[in-house]
């Protein structure tokens, strides 16, 4: 009985521990609206906005191979239900030089869904690869 007691402790634990770094920002919120509703002449409660924001801040990043604005899309919304931060940075790893037309539609279909999306910021990185090393001298 006493091993049941215990596992529900260290379980209630756990639990409590996720909860609160899942729902960070939202009780994080909370917290701040209960201090100013109950503090109101107090302006102190600027570190509080700025770990909020801070929270916010955290980009996700989508590594996307296409400009598939379907599947770019999917994963605003999967931000946007699921996540805290509002910063989405979608990378393709594509040449400059040799892939211009697919970075201009991934350049086209990156900037229609941010300004689709007002609260979530999109962000579009490539990267471009280095070259080739040279081929092995064989003796």
């Amino acid at each position: 009985l006493a091993v049941v007691a215990y596992f529900v402790m260290y379980f209630s634990l756990v639990l409590l521990i996720a909860f609160v770094m899942l729902n960070r920002a939202g009780l994080l919120k909370l917290l701040l609206y209960a201090l100013e509703s109950t503090f109101p002449q107090c302006d102190r409660f600027g570190w509080l906005m700025r770990t909020i924001k801070e929270a916010k801040r955290n980009p996700n990043v989508f590594f996307a191979k296409y400009p598939d604005l379907c599947t770019i899309n999917k994963a605003i919304l999967y931000v946007r239900e699921n996540e805290q931060t509002a910063d989405l940075t979608v990378v393709h790893y594509s040449s400059l030089t040799t892939d211009l037309e697919k970075v201009r539609c991934f350049q086209e279909g990156v900037a229609i869904l941010d300004s689709i999306y007002p609260k979530i910021k999109v962000n579009l990185l490539i990267v471009d690869p280095p070259p080739p090393p040279p081929p092995p001298q064989g003796e």
